[in-house]
């Protein structure tokens, strides 16, 4: 299996996600974005983000494209 965790980005924050915590939730997500299910420009996204308090566990992280990331972040 490839390397997956190298190639997804962790660009929402400078937070640490332990490499156990990546590997589960690629595993969980299915090297998909969960909202439209495209498997490239993989990013891990925060559902509550650290800076208000949410931590780098399962329960608070999922796999978003970039583009998702893009319209997450433009409130749509």
């Amino acid at each position: 299996m490839p390397r997956a965790d190298n190639a997804i980005a962790n660009q929402t924050t400078k937070a640490v996600i332990p490499k156990v915590v990546r590997m589960t939730v690629i595993q969980r997500d299915l090297q998909r974005c969960v909202h439209c299910a495209s498997a490239s420009s993989l990013e891990f996204d925060y559902l509550v983000p650290p800076t208000k308090g949410g931590a780098a566990v399962l329960g608070n992280l999922q796999l978003l494209c970039a583009s998702c990331m893009r319209l997450k972040h433009q409130g749509r």
